[in-house]
């Protein structure tokens, strides 16, 4: 009875410390994640005809993993890499057409694509069973930057009558750094080696490259659900 008690209590305590307890003191564990990520752009208006348009959220896929070392018994440091799809979108609108055969364009569906891979180094504090905040810096190298819509020359009378041209596909490539900077600020929650990890990310630098004449920074949110093995 007294063998059986004890290995219930060594298991019970497995149990426990994998599901809200943080890895030992000297110990590696990897966690692959995946989820969502909500982005934007700062300083990226538009000037339409009906004056400037700011830059929307555009929701895009976030999916990597990060290594994590346990250097303190409340502290962590962990370096991941992840794919992030990032960049912004815009309402329609409507500008003066440069084709004098019509008087309009609209524009429809307008958004900046940007792909990254992010390297972040976290700093990760426990401050719970399972319950940690994070916070470190990043860097971002830029595997893809485009910018897309559908345009659609028009004219429109005075009794709201429209005549239109053929819609085309505008798919052309944006001038921007190889590398950005950001610092990611978080929170997670462990439970059963199950993550669910919180974390928005501050751009610090201008993701045009000097072609371009005004200046942007990446801000981006991303919500993952991953699982963390011990290494």
């Amino acid at each position: 009875m007294k063998k059986v008690i004890l290995m219930l209590t060594v298991l019970l305590s497995a149990v426990a410390t994998t599901a809200f307890g943080q890895l030992p003191v000297g110990h590696f564990a990897v966690t692959p994640r995946a989820g969502l990520s909500i982005a934007n752009l700062t300083n990226n208006e538009l000037y339409t005809a009906a004056g400037a348009l700011n830059s929307k959220n555009k929701s895009g896929f976030v999916a990597g993993a990060d290594v994590e070392y346990q250097l303190l018994k409340p502290l962590s440091l962990s370096l991941g890499a992840y794919f992030t799809q990032q960049g912004a979108s815009y309402d329609d609108y409507e500008v003066k057409a440069q084709d004098p055969k019509y008087d309009y364009e609209g524009v429809h569906g307008q958004s900046v694509d940007l792909q990254y891979i992010n390297v972040p180094l976290l700093a990760n504090l426990y401050v719970g069973r399972g319950l940690a905040l994070k916070a470190g810096v990043q860097a971002g190298f830029a595997l893809s930057a485009k910018e897309k819509s559908e345009t659609t020359l028009f004219n429109r009378d005075e009794l709201g009558r429209y005549e239109y041209a053929e819609t085309k596909e505008v798919n052309q490539d944006l001038s921007c750094r190889n590398v950005s900077f950001s610092i990611p600020v978080g929170i997670s929650y462990e439970w059963m080696g199950i993550m669910l990890d919180a974390r928005y990310n501050i751009g610090l630098t201008n993701i045009y490259s000097k072609k371009v004449e005004y200046e942007s920074k990446n801000k981006w949110l991303t919500f993952t659900l991953g699982y963390k093995f011990e290494l």
